[in-house]
């Protein structure tokens, strides 16, 4: 699911001062979650999306699970076009 709510909030995000500001507080807070290995801070995060669009890892849960919870029809490669697009911004 996360990856469609990343499609919807796409247009709206601007990646500006203000959004690195709030991306590192809020890792810096899920860093302290054991069980949020992504936000730790030696895993490169921008590395680990790339790999994950590349290998397409959430596909099928997507086609077989997301898009049947949602109210408009939405494919697998908008959603993924938008994490690629929030990829390109991130800082390293």
């Amino acid at each position: 699911r996360h990856l469609y709510d990343l499609y919807k909030l796409s247009d709206e995000i601007v990646f500006n001062d203000e959004f690195f500001e709030l991306f590192q507080e809020v890792k810096s807070i899920r860093a302290t979650d054991e069980e949020c290995l992504s936000a730790k801070s030696d895993q490169n995060l921008k590395a680990l999306l790339t790999e994950i669009c590349h290998n397409d890892f959430f596909k099928k849960d997507y086609e077989e699970v997301t898009k049947e919870l949602l109210f408009e029809e939405v494919s697998y490669i908008s959603a993924k076009n938008s994490l690629i697009n929030i990829i390109a911004n991130l800082n390293e």
